[in-house]
């Protein structure tokens, strides 16, 4: 049997009936009103030449099947949509601050660890000389004597090394960075001025930084390193 198509009166519902239906009214679907079914185009001219008496031969109980239009399963899919967004952002967001909070602890237990904690609170009481030395290796040397020198393409760095501490110190770098006129580091090199040998407490060492000379350096920057 073909079917009709209407548009409801009231919302403007694009619905679908059997077409010995039209002229019956019925129920919108979409908007509850009462609605009368409409005569396409194509059957009013057939309309108006069937016998008005045609209608009584229907069962007064006779209903119409309502086929779902493009526009209802677009609203269909849109609402799974929204409800689909709802769940997820929330979990994302529970997720997130999860992580956050992990990662927190983590550095935390991390922390605690490297400085000898263990997650307990430090004592405030005060440090003696030997346990700064011992926190602070780098205290115990101090340079002295630095200056450069350009031999051919060569430039070197020269000095001395001295142990102001009190306990012998081992494997003491220094470090050179050969700088421009804007402060810009254009090469760095090193070398052990203490090995293992040691270095004993009130004793200085010579060194010797040789790097390739280079017509843009215009400064340079020192400093000690300890192999701990």
């Amino acid at each position: 049997m073909k079917e009709c198509k209407f548009n409801c009166p009231q919302c403007n519902q694009s619905l679908e009936a059997p077409e010995d239906m039209v002229g019956e009214t019925i129920k919108c679907p979409a908007c509850s009103n009462i609605i009368t079914v409409a005569i396409p185009t194509r059957l009013r001219i057939k309309a108006k030449s069937t016998n008005s008496d045609s209608s009584k031969d229907r069962c007064p109980s006779q209903s119409f099947v309502f086929l779902p239009t493009v526009a209802q399963n677009q609203r269909k899919v849109s609402i799974f949509g929204i409800v689909f967004l709802a769940l997820l952002v929330p979990g994302l967001l529970a997720m997130a601050i999860f992580g956050s909070v992990m990662m927190t602890r983590d550095i935390k237990g991390l922390m605690a660890t490297f400085h000898g904690h263990s997650g307990s609170s430090s004592s405030s009481e005060p440090l003696s000389a030997v346990e700064r030395e011992a926190a602070s290796p780098l205290s115990k040397c101090a340079l002295e004597e630095i200056k450069t020198e350009i031999h051919g393409e060569w430039i070197h760095l020269k000095g001395k090394i001295r142990n102001n501490g009190t306990s012998k110190v081992e494997y003491v770098k220094v470090k050179v960075e050969w700088l421009d006129g804007t402060g810009k580091v254009l090469d760095s090199n090193y070398t052990y001025a203490v090995g293992g040998e040691g270095l004993t407490p009130g004793s200085a060492r010579s060194f010797t930084i040789s790097s390739p000379d280079d017509n843009r350096i215009r400064s340079y920057r020192e400093r000690i390193v300890i192999d701990l």
